[in-house]
């Protein structure tokens, strides 16, 4: 898109005057109603020695300036508006007269507001719908697989920049992240395809908060480094640790202590307690909330490990020297 002044220099070597161009100019730059705008003053400078031709001077020229003024409007609508503003020599009538006509809805779906009202200028819908898809190519996926959702997007005003972030986050938390972030994610979500596009579209539904978004992430986190470890844990589960304020740093030393651990403390919970068993579940109770019963059960089974261990030290060493003395 030129830049206000270059499009200013166009329209005026189009015949219009330098206050009617910069009136157009503005018009594609955002300002939605034409009418509300000032003529910019003017140097001065000494009249011009003849007098300035008609800006137009058929249907073809119209069309032509329409065109320079709305560089981002389909044919249709440029001749909707060539057509109005010869009809009417007003540039204020084309104008609304595009907005009106039932083509420029079909063009800018959800643009309009319920009460008629834009939401923003079309050409900044233009340039947003332009970011979204920009967003996602440098994310390496592709952006006709989310076209229908983009006006969700715009209607739950999702700027460029927070699209963006959403497409940042879910490409280096998720699909970037260890495989089993990848998969919890999927699976825990309702998600049957794991493709980056899949997971992608996932993330940016507009009916999908951002707290709601990054509390996904967080959880498929903590689920994820739970399958590194060796575990299968549900979204209840990590979403309790979540909670608690377990992270995918914590998450990972949590479930690396109890695949080291677990083994040997089930053990002594089949010899030593009353209840014989002991989960991810009851380790993590103790490890993560405290749990002073769980805390205990855990504390007296190593007690008890390291009192057996010793006294098998002691029996090896009395049966050892009892065969030197022997011989």
């Amino acid at each position: 898109m030129a830049t206000l002044d270059e499009l200013i220099d166009q329209l005026m070597r189009s015949g219009l005057s330098r206050a009617e161009a910069e009136r157009d100019a503005q018009v594609l730059f955002g300002v939605t109603n034409p009418a509300e705008i000032s003529p910019t003053p003017t140097a001065t400078s000494p009249p011009p020695a003849t007098s300035s031709p008609s800006p137009v001077s058929s249907a073809v020229s119209f069309f032509d300036q329409a065109r320079v003024l709305f560089p981002w409007l389909p044919d249709q609508l440029v001749q909707v508006y060539a057509d109005a503003w010869a009809e009417t020599d007003s540039r204020d009538v084309a104008y609304a007269t595009v907005v009106a006509d039932p083509q420029f809805d079909a063009f800018f779906p959800g643009l309009k507001r319920a009460d008629g009202t834009l939401r923003m200028a079309p050409a900044e819908y233009v340039s947003t719908f332009e970011g979204y898809n920009r967003a996602l190519l440098e994310a390496g996926v592709n952006p006709q697989f989310f076209e229908q959702q983009f006006v969700g997007l715009l209607e739950g005003d999702v700027s460029v920049a927070e699209f963006q972030q959403r497409i940042s986050t879910v490409r280096t938390q998720v699909l970037d992240n260890v495989d089993g972030v990848r998969n919890f994610y999927a699976q825990e979500f309702g998600l049957s395809d794991l493709t980056d596009a899949a997971l992608v579209a996932a993330a940016i539904d507009p009916q999908l908060g951002d707290d709601i978004f990054n509390r996904r992430v967080d959880i498929s986190q903590v689920g994820g480094e739970a399958a590194q470890s060796g575990f299968t844990i549900g979204r209840d589960f990590a979403t309790r640790l979540v909670s608690a304020g377990v992270n995918q740093q914590a998450a990972r030393g949590l479930f690396g202590a109890a695949a080291n651990q677990l083994p040997s403390l089930q053990r002594s919970a089949a010899r030593f307690g009353v209840d014989r068993t002991l989960d991810l579940h009851e380790f993590t109770d103790a490890a993560v909330f405290q749990d002073p019963l769980q805390s205990q059960r855990i504390s007296r089974f190593i007690r008890q490990e390291q009192s057996q261990f010793t006294r098998s030290g002691v029996r090896r060493n009395r049966d050892r020297l009892t065969g030197l003395q022997e011989r």
